[in-house]
């Protein structure tokens, strides 16, 4: 088997990526996504709303209780209606 192109990248400066082997998203995934890059772009300006759609990997405690401390309002969109 090739060696995965992205096991020789070191990426670009300032931006967060993550690799699942399967290629479904997983909640640690967003969580990631959430505490390394969202967060961070935001920066002081608190209280904050984040829609997003109502997938299931984009939901855990551990999320929820790090919006809660990061005064992150949550409003997840129904499934299959980000397209409206």
């Amino acid at each position: 088997m090739p060696p995965n192109i992205c096991d020789q990248c070191t990426g670009f400066s300032n931006t967060n990526y993550d690799a699942i082997q399967n290629g479904y998203m997983k909640s640690t995934a967003f969580e990631n996504y959430f505490t390394k890059s969202f967060l961070p772009s935001i920066g002081p300006d608190q209280p904050v709303l984040l829609i997003y759609d109502g997938h299931s990997t984009h939901m855990s405690i551990i999320l929820i209780e790090q919006a809660m401390q990061s005064q992150v309002t949550i409003l997840k969109l129904s499934p299959h209606t980000t397209h409206i």
